[in-house]
């Protein structure tokens, strides 16, 4: 979308109690941040369709998901050298540069208030 000046891809499951503690930030940042062009892809690493989908919907994530179902082996995962979630990059949609990684909690408001307001 031309629209959106950052996007967080961010890698989680389901099972992940650290993803799930990180939900009410990322909910908290897209809300106020999406209107300004904030965007989240959300990766996830489930391997049971119905646990991922139930996660997306009993959660109310909002943003863009995509899941393999494979078990962990995941293409996206291994471009972006991913071995442990939750992980995160946000990366400027302008220049594809990645621009903070693993933004945990406050965080990822704070890093977005500096660069959307």
């Amino acid at each position: 979308d031309p629209a959106n000046k950052y996007v967080l891809i961010d890698f989680w499951a389901s099972w992940c109690s650290p993803c799930m503690g990180e939900l009410p930030f990322l909910k908290t940042a897209y809300e106020k941040f999406a209107p300004k062009g904030f965007q989240i892809i959300g990766v996830s690493l489930d391997y049971v369709r119905e646990d991922w989908l139930n996660a997306v919907r009993e959660n109310e994530m909002d943003w863009i998901h995509v899941c393999r179902l494979d078990n962990g082996d995941n293409e996206l995962a291994d471009t972006y050298d991913v071995h442990a979630i939750p992980t995160n990059y946000l990366i400027d949609c302008e220049t594809g540069i990645i621009v903070a990684k693993n933004l945990r909690g406050e965080e990822l408001a704070s890093k977005l208030a500096s660069l959307l307001n």
